[in-house]
């Protein structure tokens, strides 16, 4: 870090990175960047946040108490980090990727695994209101 650009955000914006663990930050924080630039991806997280937020406000014992629910947070962080990863990955090889004659075999396990993890997601937020009262 050079004495002029001692800022986080210098750090990160950085031109040339100091080290391995520097640069996989900053693509990191470029995907992060990418992603927040979506006005209906942020709009979304947005709606769900709000209403996440008004049912535990409203019923937290029925929230926190069950493993469903923890289960449910643990893969929404999975999915987005894995989400944000792929694209940072996408957005690095954009030549390899638009030159393949079909689709790569790492978009399909990605397609697979974000879809389960979506359906799992799903299935926990369903079964926190049937399960809760085994664990109150």
């Amino acid at each position: 870090m050079s004495a002029q650009n001692t800022s986080l955000r210098g750090w990160l914006t950085a031109d040339v990175t100091t080290s391995p663990w520097q640069a996989r930050i900053q693509r990191t924080y470029f995907g992060w960047r990418r992603l927040s630039s979506n006005p209906s991806t942020m709009f979304g997280l947005a709606v769900l946040l709000f209403t996440g937020l008004v049912q535990t406000v409203a019923e937290p014992v029925r929230q926190f108490v069950t493993p469903m629910f923890w289960a449910k947070m643990l893969m929404i962080i999975l999915v987005a980090t894995l989400t944000a990863l792929y694209a940072t990955a996408v957005r690095r090889n954009a030549a390899l990727w638009d030159a393949a004659s079909s689709r790569p075999w790492p978009a399909k396990i990605f397609a697979v695994l974000s879809t389960l993890l979506w359906l799992a997601i799903i299935v926990c937020g369903r079964f926190i209101g049937y399960t809760w009262s085994f664990y109150a």
